[in-house]
């Protein structure tokens, strides 16, 4: 029987999950250890997490075959970097929950261009609304989303400034081409498949879409 393989990558836990149409076939859950290595830090071993979804796949694909498509859902606001000739991850897996980029969200939200971004993108919302039209008015939509443009620890793009800033080598192997980065579905699906993609709704939690 056909069915899709649904990888659901949690906190704790990775489940793998088949379904044919609505009809849930067989399951498979392995857990995880978070890490906690310091007062507000909340991380994960990316390479634990990947032998994880491994066994739980195995686990399914061993009792039903080879799934006709994989769809991943996982937690959208953390952050993964690694040697994309490797494999090797450069740094744990910053976490949704992790709040260690506080003052690095403090020091951008004081930001003068963030600033005019969010007062130019209000007032493009307020001419939007007097034309009757839903959409901006100016740049298709891109400017009245600043009035939204608030960085915030969920973001990848804080947790990235602070893996540039503080784990030795990040910054040259990025700015050499030599490593990736993403959030849980891209290193999920770039470890299974090779190709490094994410989708809209994993972009828009980074801070950089």
């Amino acid at each position: 029987m056909g069915y899709f393989l649904i990888l659901d990558v949690g906190t704790s836990n990775v489940e793998a999950l088949a379904f044919s149409g609505r009809r849930l076939l067989g399951s498979a859950e392995e857990k995880q250890t978070v890490l906690r290595p310091q007062p507000g830090w909340v991380e994960l071993d990316p390479m634990q997490l990947m032998r994880a979804v491994y066994r739980a796949v195995d686990k399914v694909v061993g009792a039903l075959g080879r799934p006709e498509g994989v769809g991943i859902t996982s937690q959208r606001s953390c952050t993964v970097v690694w040697y994309k000739e490797t494999g090797e991850p450069l740094y744990n897996t910053i976490t949704w929950q992790d709040a260690r980029t506080a003052e690095l969200v403090k020091f951008y939200s004081r930001k003068g261009v963030l600033k005019l971004g969010r007062v130019l993108g209000k007032v493009d919302n307020i001419f939007s609304k007097l034309a009757g039209s839903p959409k901006s008015v100016m740049l298709g939509g891109g400017l009245a989303a600043l009035a939204y443009a608030y960085p915030s620890t969920l973001h990848s793009s804080m947790h990235l400034r602070w893996i540039l800033d503080n784990v030795e080598g990040a910054r040259t192997a990025l700015e050499r081409g030599a490593a990736l980065f993403g959030t849980l579905d891209s290193w999920v699906a770039w470890n299974l498949t090779g190709e490094h993609v994410t989708d809209v709704t994993n972009a828009s939690a980074t801070g950089l879409l």
